[in-house]
């Protein structure tokens, strides 16, 4: 008996010093920087290999923050360079399929589009069928509180046209799986403000309700505001346009097979314009 009882001391205490062993590790892993270090070159290095992007400096902890440096990703169809970025972000929400970023910087964002030539479309089997638009579905709930986008330009690698400057994008409250709920994007730029709310659905029909904002800045026009209110799918779409300034006015629109055999109906009317 005594001998039994010294052996199931002895798993006890083996086992015990064994979950003592596994929790400084993880913990170890999770909040030090020589554990972010380790994750990195084993998992993150190969994935970007993969997916052809690199990352010339990155620092941090595994629960957060981390900042990357020099952040480059090439593809076909365009690159992208961004000199930092900064994320903060929860990992306990992790346990339940929810990736849950509280914070997430992006400074110095560069754009190179890429001109690609699309292959010669044969109709020689008859006309091409509908537009089939992707299915985009992740495997677990995207929770973004708040983002910021500053310093962007984007541009053509063979047009000789000045690019596009923005000042920044900030999003907000904007959750996504299987339907991206956008608490508000707002764009920045020297033309104005344009400001995006609703929810988008990249499944089936694409189905949509948005709420939109501008203020901007047009020559020789002046300053020209309104908002709008679009929904719909991919076969019918609502629209309601309200311009506030340079006169106001409304366009109520209705849009059939936009992305096919584009018909609409559209009603018009116009206050308060001086058109001399």
């Amino acid at each position: 008996m005594r001998r039994r009882a010294r052996a199931l001391h002895l798993i006890g205490a083996l086992t015990a010093a064994l979950a003592v062993s596994v929790a400084v590790g993880t913990s170890l892993v999770l909040t030090t920087e020589w554990g972010f270090r380790l994750a990195w070159r084993v998992w993150v290095e190969p994935q970007l290999e993969v997916a052809g992007a690199s990352v010339a400096q990155s620092r941090g902890r595994l629960v957060g923050p981390l900042e990357l440096n020099d952040v480059q990703l090439t593809r076909e169809t365009a690159s992208v360079r961004i000199e930092t970025v900064t994320v903060r972000w929860t990992l306990l929400p992790l346990f339940w399929r929810v990736l849950d970023i509280r914070y997430l910087t992006l400074d110095g964002v560069e754009v190179i589009l890429q001109e690609v030539e699309s292959p010669p479309q044969d109709f020689s089997r008859g006309e091409p069928g509908p537009l089939s638009l992707p299915e985009i579905e992740l495997p677990l709930l995207l929770r973004l509180a708040r983002a910021e986008v500053t310093d962007v330009s984007a541009k053509s690698a063979k047009l000789d046209a000045s690019p596009i400057q923005l000042e920044s994008v900030t999003l907000q409250d904007v959750t996504f799986r299987s339907v991206a709920s956008i608490g508000q994007i707002s764009v920045r730029s020297a033309q104005g403000e344009l400001a995006l709310a609703g929810t988008l659905s990249p499944t089936g029909s694409y189905p949509f309700d948005l709420e939109l904002s501008w203020d901007l800045a047009s020559e020789p026009v002046g300053s020209v505001a309104g908002e709008a209110h679009v929904s719909g799918d991919a076969a019918h779409i609502d629209a309601e346009i309200r311009v506030v300034r340079p006169a106001a006015t409304t366009l109520r629109a209705q849009l059939d097979h936009p992305l096919e055999d584009l018909s609409f109906d559209a009603f018009v009317t116009i206050a308060g314009a001086d058109l001399r």
